[in-house]
């Protein structure tokens, strides 16, 4: 293989195409699934093992998938992310991730129930491609399940976005973006799933 690297303690999330600097983004804002679906800055152990030069798996037990840990059980979670790139000078990018966990300490708002037996789950696609010398379309989709901490049971959200890129100039480029988000079963008192639910 290409070799394996492991961190230990505080990292970024290797899910999605966004970072936590937003320096090193597109756009000027964060997107929707960035801000209220996918965990950001994460405690725990990561193996990121690049086992083709094109193609690479990463792998991370946390203490959490929610950024604030609210409500957070004391069993970790775990996500998942495999990338493939190809064409000339990676022109082209394919990830798949999914993280799943315990998250919520259920007995202490339900009492009797026993900790720890609801479970959240996210998946996320993303894909870059470079259509031209000048222009790279890229975006992402996101489905997250998140079990509330209120009584009503479970969120769930579907968000995506994707955006569009030109290189007018060495100094110029223009930037457009499109992006949706759905609450298909919000919990009842609850603001949204990236509220830490």
């Amino acid at each position: 293989g290409e070799g394996l690297e492991l961190k230990v303690w505080q990292f970024e999330s290797f899910v999605g195409l966004e970072s936590v600097d937003s320096r090193e983004n597109w756009l000027i804002s964060f997107s929707l699934p960035f801000r209220f679906l996918l965990p950001q800055l994460l405690t725990g152990i990561r193996m990121d093992y690049q086992f083709h030069e094109k193609a690479g798996f990463q792998l991370a037990v946390v203490n959490d998938l929610n950024n604030n840990g609210f409500g957070d059980s004391s069993i970790p979670s775990a996500l998942m992310r495999f990338q493939y790139q190809w064409g000339d000078e990676s022109k082209y990018l394919l990830g798949t991730s999914v993280g799943f966990g315990p998250e919520i300490y259920r007995n202490i708002v339900r009492g009797g129930v026993s900790p720890n037996n609801h479970w959240d789950f996210l998946s996320n696609m993303e894909f870059i491609m470079n259509v031209s010398p000048r222009w790279t379309l890229m975006g992402e989709g996101t489905y997250r399940h998140s079990d509330s901490v209120f009584v009503g049971g479970a969120q769930k959200a579907l968000a995506g976005w994707m955006s569009l890129r030109g290189r007018l100039s060495p100094s110029w480029d223009i930037i457009q973006r499109l992006g949706f988000e759905a609450d298909l079963d919000p919990a009842g008192g609850s603001t949204g799933l990236g509220s830490g639910a």
